[in-house]
């Protein structure tokens, strides 16, 4: 008997399993969103240890971040998304998104005088969010990523810069989380409602 069925048999074989090699899915990466924005690819998934998180970073290194400087939801939504599949959020953490539905619906756009511009994986948009409930404000929340026409009036408002949040309290505008400025205009807008 010829080796040659033999051989062209490993050879199929080897072809056929690098093309299996080919369409199986890649290794993939999670994402971790800081609350400054940044995002930070890891190698596999992060782990959360009480306060800490501890990962492995893309050359193999362990890395540590404090819990409270990631913003786990939007962490969570990006590799999800980067991934391919549909995100799904986790109800323990529902309360952090800067804005319900419900809320949206009570104030319109032509009764805004508070609107915040903001993207979903911001975790200081969220802030921002989350403060202006805090003070009681009426306000509406338009993610630039995903309305055209809310990127539109960002871009006017933002006189050529970038960045998120940014806030527009009665033709003030706020950029970035300034607690502060956000309190004091939240609170002249308030004052002058009576």
């Amino acid at each position: 008997m010829s080796h040659e069925p033999r051989i062209l048999h490993h050879l199929k074989t080897a072809i056929g399993l690098g093309f299996v090699l080919l369409l199986a899915p890649a290794a993939t990466a999670d994402w971790l969103i800081t609350l400054e924005g940044q995002m930070i690819e890891t190698s596999g998934p992060w782990i959360v240890n009480g306060k800490s998180l501890t990962y492995i970073d893309l050359d193999g290194a362990r890395q540590s971040l404090q819990l409270a400087d990631i913003d786990l939801e939007a962490s969570e939504e990006t590799t999800a998304v980067k991934q391919g599949r549909p995100y799904v959020p986790s109800t323990s953490r529902s309360e952090s998104v800067p804005v319900s539905e419900d809320h949206k619906a009570a104030v319109t756009d032509e009764d805004a005088r508070i609107t915040l511009y903001m993207t979903s994986w911001c975790g200081y948009c969220r802030k921002a969010g989350k403060l202006l409930k805090s003070l009681d404000a009426d306000f509406v929340a338009k993610d630039i990523e995903k309305d055209a026409k809310a990127a539109r009036e960002y871009r006017a408002k933002a006189g050529g810069r970038s960045g998120v949040p940014l806030i527009d309290i009665d033709g003030e505008v706020v950029r970035g989380f300034n607690e502060r400025a956000i309190r004091q205009l939240v609170g002249k807008l308030k004052q002058e409602a009576g």
